[in-house]
């Protein structure tokens, strides 16, 4: 998962819920869509507006897989503590996150994931905290991994392991990792690519940095966590790194 880093919420949507009467007290107290006619004095919001703002918030990633999404209705307003257990959360801005649909209209053969398969099951990885959040790690054939049992709770809760996701991680990490022989570049090409990682944007750009850094030498390796500001954090990717290669090193031993 990437971190995400809420903004302050809409004017507008605090302004419909302070003056909301009755007090909004469920979900669907507001609407899918902008009236089409106001009254005087009407506090008008809904969802689609919502969901333009976590979208932009978001950069167009999901909150959960990291997937491009579109600004539609397949993309999701997840309540990331779930709506029906923690009702007075459900109008939380801070709790309120953008997720892909989990490929619940997609071909029925696929497995789903995110919001889809989560629903009102609890996690403790929250996406808008750094907390667990780098004790998840992944390789350049789209497999995520932990040894956090929160972590691991979570990837299956979301399906994070699913082989749709593994598929669309694997294509777009190999098109960066391996040349057109399918073999790896030097460490020198491996940090330049990430650090056009830091100022663009990318699908799955979390999951990339860390393929990346584990295939740099360790000069370039801490010149990329320098980049970062993360240069104490360097014992803690080496961990996962170490991580990496252990898992790495069980697959191969599987396919054998």
């Amino acid at each position: 998962m990437l971190r995400i880093y809420k903004t302050t919420p809409p004017k507008e949507y605090i302004l419909w819920y302070n003056n909301r009467i009755p007090k909004p007290s469920m979900w669907d107290h507001l609407n899918s869509s902008d009236k089409k006619v106001l009254e005087e004095g009407d506090f008008d919001y809904s969802k689609n507006r919502l969901r333009n703002y976590l979208h932009k918030e978001q950069s167009g990633i999901c909150s959960y897989c990291n997937k491009r999404i579109k600004n539609d209705h397949s993309s999701k307003i997840e309540h990331f503590l779930p709506k029906g257990i923690y009702i007075n959360e459900t109008f939380n801005y801070y709790n309120l996150i953008l997720s892909c649909d989990g490929n619940a209209e997609r071909e029925s053969d696929k497995k789903y994931h995110c919001d889809k398969l989560k629903e009102d099951n609890e996690i403790r990885i929250n996406p808008t905290k750094q907390k667990y959040l780098n004790e998840i790690i992944y390789d350049e054939f789209g497999n995520i991994f932990s040894e956090h049992v929160e972590c691991i709770r979570a990837i299956t809760i979301l399906g994070l392991e699913c082989k749709s996701l593994i598929n669309r991680r694997k294509t777009i990490i190999n098109g960066i990792v391996f040349d057109l022989n399918g073999n790896y570049y030097e460490s020198e090409y491996y940090r330049k690519q990430f650090i056009k990682t830091i100022y663009k944007p990318l699908e799955f750009n979390l999951q990339i940095q860390i393929v990346l850094l584990n295939l740099l030498n360790s000069n370039d390796r801490l010149i990329c966590l320098g980049v970062l500001g993360l240069t104490n954090a360097y014992k803690k990717f080496i961990q996962l790194i170490k991580i990496t290669a252990k898992f790495k090193y069980y697959n191969y031993k599987m396919k054998q």
